[in-house]
C-alpha cells in the first residue's frame, strides 16, 4: 500500500492556526494520512502558540518539522535576485519534493479547507506525455496556468535537486518567463512559473472549481456542496480572533460566506481540542 501524506507550511502564529484548521478538515472527512507541517520561522516566534495548541497538534497527529528555506539567497544568480526577493518564502514548498519517505504527498497551502475526501486526487494518473517520467497534478489559477497552493507530488531527490538548480541559475526574465517560455503571470517568477515550466507536458489537470476553489466566480454547477477544497486566496482570508495578523473576512459572495462559516466552525473544533 503506498505511503501518502499531506504537507503544508507556516512561519507565524496566524498561519499555524490556518494549518490546524486545514488538518481538522482533513480528519473530519475521515482521512487518516500523515500530515506534515513545515515550520520555517525562528523557534521563539511560534513556540508559545504551539505550546498552547499542543493538544490539538497531538490529537490531529500533525508531524511538525522545523525547516530552513532550501534556497540560499546569496547563491542565486544576480539577474534573478530581484525576482527571488519578492516571494522568497515560497521556495519552502520545494521541500515537499524531497520527502522521499512517501510515495505521494499532496502539498496544500494552509489557507485551505477540505470539504470532502480526496482519495481521488491521490489516485490521479499521469498524463500520456509523462511516459515513465515524474509528474504532478494541480489546477490552474484565475491568473496563472498553475496554482501551486495544491500540488500532488511523487517525491524525488532528482526533481528536488533539479528544481533548486533551476532557482539558483535563475534563467527568468520579464517578459518571457523561464527560459523564454510561459510568459509572465501571477507568481510566474516563483513556484507558479517554475513548476509548469519544469513539468511541461507532465501535469495532470485538476478542475479548479472542485479541488482548488479560489474565487467567488469558481462556483461549480452542482453548487457549494460539490467543492472538495476551498482556497481562501480570493474568498478573503479567515479571521483568527486574538491572533496577530488574524484580521480578515469573507468576500462579498454567498460561496465565500459559507466557506468562512465552515472555517470558523473548524477553528472552534480546534479550540475544543485545546480545552479538553
Amino acid at each position: 500500500m503506498p505511503k501518502e501524506a499531506y504537507v503544508t507550511m507556516a512561519n507565524k502564529a496566524v498561519f499555524i492556526a490556518h494549518c490546524l484548521v486545514l488538518a481538522e478538515s482533513i480528519r473530519e472527512v475521515g482521512d487518516d494520512r500523515d500530515i506534515v507541517l513545515l515550520l520555517f520561522d525562528a523557534a521563539e516566534d511560534s513556540d508559545t502558540f504551539l505550546g498552547i495548541h499542543s493538544r490539538a497538534v497531538d490529537d490531529l497527529r500533525i508531524d511538525v518539522r522545523r525547516v530552513k528555506n532550501p534556497v540560499c539567497f546569496e547563491n542565486i544568480a544576480p539577474n534573478y535576485k530581484p525576482f527571488a526577493r519578492r516571494y522568497y518564502f515560497d521556495y519552502v514548498k520545494l521541500l515537499a519534493f524531497n520527502l522521499t519517505e512517501y510515495d505521494r504527498v499532496l502539498f496544500m497551502d494552509g489557507d485551505m479547507v477540505v470539504n470532502r475526501n480526496l482519495d481521488e486526487v491521490f489516485l490521479s494518473t499521469p498524463p500520456p506525455r509523462a511516459g515513465g517520467n515524474t509528474w504532478i497534478a494541480a489546477s490552474d489559477g484565475p491568473y496563472s496556468p498553475l496554482n501551486s497552493g495544491l500540488v500532488l507530488i511523487a517525491p524525488s531527490s532528482k526533481d528536488y535537486d533539479s528544481l533548486l538548480k533551476m532557482v539558483y541559475e535563475g534563467n527568468y526574465a520579464e517578459p518571457g518567463g523561464w527560459e523564454g517560455v510561459g510568459g509572465v503571470h501571477h507568481g510566474s517568477s516563483h513556484t507558479q512559473g517554475i513548476l509548469p515550466y519544469y513539468f511541461q507536458g507532465r501535469i495532470c489537470k485538476l478542475p479548479r472549481t472542485l479541488y482548488n476553489n479560489q474565487v467567488p466566480a469558481d462556483l461549480p454547477s452542482d453548487g457549494f456542496e460539490a467543492i472538495r477544497v476551498v482556497h481562501f486566496t480570493g474568498h478573503g482570508k479567515p479571521r483568527v480572533a486574538n491572533v496577530a495578523g488574524g484580521n480578515g473576512g469573507p468576500a462579498n459572495s454567498d460561496i465565500s460566506r459559507r466557506a468562512h462559516d465552515r472555517w470558523q466552525g473548524l477553528w472552534s473544533r480546534v479550540q475544543a481540542r485545546v480545552q479538553k
